[in-house]
């Protein structure tokens, strides 16, 4: 006869755990408390194990004590039979999301909210369903035999986890390599000859830290010595190549602008003196005339009450003020300048740069229209447990590098002396932003 029961636990206090059977039966049971400490909160362990004719698949996390600051606190859950629990994906899914439940009911933050499970469980109501969800096999190994696993991103690798179960009866599976290192955990990986292992190339293999080797030195013929004196002198060489080249670029880029600007200012110049050749000798009775002026149109939109057509707005454009004032002139310059660079890549600053220089001289500039910014859209994705850098990396559709996304989100991500940066807890928001 099938005996199926979910368990959750904790040590809010003193180490408790609570049991779940089908038809709504639940009560207080006596479950094995974790040989694993945890002592950070981005320490996960998932542990399949089998004993004294029960299997187990629990599933744990780091918790901190009811208003206390004891160390290797721990809050998690467990599915129990007397029938041999697959380890798969199916049955890890169901796991994950009782275990992400009972957080939510027993945790403030990281802390417990009470110093009894049986009080944060004793609202849950599960659905027999749950029961008939799980998977079991026939394939697994009831010998003894215990494996240290270390897999930073397990989730993603269930089935090789299954594949170990094979030949282990326990097997512990931690996020963080570190956690087989720590003090809490001394004894516990003195009994396996302070081993661990981790999986490469669908491989069991030990883990052991990379080691630096120093490069070995050999002694060089005289043949090697004419031939690395010849490799100096070609890179030497082709240095200088890169370097001249370098500089003949930027001096083009250099020269072109410069002549843009020389027929510009000539330009200007030209207009500035047949301006004045135009005033000198063609004009008759310059005293008593007005200075030319060029009139231009700008529609106010006012009906003018007699024709039923918006009125028209004079703007006056004097062109010997503009010419007899070198700052005018200048700034006339700028405006051709800036038209110029405007037409290319239709900048703001630029816009922005031509509308002050024409109010200035009173110079009408509607006919130009300020460029629209590109529209700024995000993206979220809720850090789950037990996620991985790779995982995260799927989840924007592998838009961004992992630097990009750490960059961007630096307080979701512990970055340690001597490791790769991982996500600090579930529950967080990853957000980047996308340009349209």
């Amino acid at each position: 006869m099938e005996d199926t029961s979910i368990i959750f636990f904790g040590k809010p206090d003193g180490f408790e755990s609570f049991g779940f059977k089908p038809q709504g039966v639940k009560s207080k049971v006596d479950h094995f408390e974790p040989s694993l400490k945890l002592e950070s909160k981005h320490q996960d362990v998932f542990h399949t194990f089998t004993k004294n004719g029960y299997s187990y698949l629990e599933l744990y996390s780091f918790a901190k004590a009811y208003n206390a600051g004891r160390d290797g606190i721990v809050i998690g859950v467990a599915i129990k039979s007397n029938k041999e629990i697959a380890v798969n994906d199916n049955n890890f899914k169901i796991l994950n999301g009782l275990l992400s439940h009972f957080k939510k009911q027993a945790l403030s933050g990281k802390m417990f909210n009470s110093t009894k499970i049986s009080d944060m469980v004793s609202s849950f109501s599960l659905d027999d369903k749950i029961f008939s969800d799980f998977e079991f096999t026939a394939d697994y190994s009831n010998e003894h035999g215990t494996l240290p696993l270390f897999l930073e991103d397990y989730e993603s690798k269930i089935n090789q986890i299954s594949e170990c179960r094979k030949s282990y009866s326990n097997v512990y599976v931690s996020n963080e390599k570190n956690i087989f290192n720590t003090k809490l955990n001394n004894r516990f990986l003195h009994k396996f000859g302070n081993k661990f292992y981790t999986i490469s190339n669908s491989q069991l293999i030990e883990y052991k830290e990379p080691v630096r080797t120093k490069p070995t030195h050999t002694t060089k013929t005289s043949t090697d010595n004419v031939t690395d004196k010849l490799k100096s002198d070609i890179l030497r060489e082709k240095s200088k190549y890169v370097d001249l080249e370098s500089k003949l670029i930027a001096f083009r880029k250099s020269s072109g602008k410069k002549i843009k600007a020389l027929a510009i200012t000539s330009a200007v110049l030209l207009l500035s003196l047949g301006a004045f050749f135009f005033k000198d000798f063609y004009l008759d009775d310059k005293k008593n005339t007005q200075p030319p002026s060029i009139v231009t149109s700008q529609d106010s939109g006012v009906d003018n009450g007699n024709q039923n057509k918006p009125s028209q707005q004079e703007n006056t454009i004097n062109i010997d003020n503009i010419l007899d004032n070198l700052d005018n002139r200048s700034l006339l310059s700028a405006i051709l300048v800036n038209i110029d660079q405007f037409e290319k890549n239709k900048g703001v600053n630029h816009y922005n740069a031509i509308v002050r220089d024409c109010e200035k001289l009173n110079i009408d500039h509607s006919y130009f229209k300020k460029p629209q910014s590109p529209t700024i859209k995000q993206k979220t994705v809720e850090v789950t447990s037990g996620m991985g850098i790779n995982t995260l990396l799927n989840k924007f559709d592998n838009k961004y590098t992992k630097d990009e996304i750490i960059e961007c989100n630096k307080d979701a991500f512990v970055r340690p002396s001597d490791g790769d940066p991982y996500l600090k807890e579930a529950g967080m928001k990853i957000i980047m932003p996308c340009t349209e």
